[in-house]
């Protein structure tokens, strides 16, 4: 996956919020590469993002949206996009 989108958007600061890890099974679905299997999402993702667009400040919480993240954590972004598989943490955002 190519990320040079985020900086070319003009998105200045990005947070993210995941609470799993890198699995095997997640290689072939976008960042990842095979050094982050058994790192946290947010930080494997932070860290590639760091190398593609160093001007973007990325914020990580290893947090479950659903039960350890404030509504707080969504007003203070202009934009929130959910990218998850999960039918509850959609509903939760």
């Amino acid at each position: 996956m190519r990320c040079s989108w985020v900086f070319r958007a003009g998105i200045g600061r990005l947070t993210l919020v995941d609470k799993d890890v890198v699995r095997h099974e997640n290689l072939s679905r976008g960042v990842f590469r095979p050094a982050d299997a058994g790192r946290t999402k947010v930080a494997a993702a932070a860290g590639r993002l760091a190398e593609l667009a160093p001007y973007t400040v990325v914020t990580s919480l290893c947090a479950d949206l659903r039960f350890e993240v404030g509504e707080g954590v969504f007003s203070a972004h202009d934009a929130v996009v959910i990218v998850t598989d999960g039918w509850s943490s959609r509903i939760h955002a």
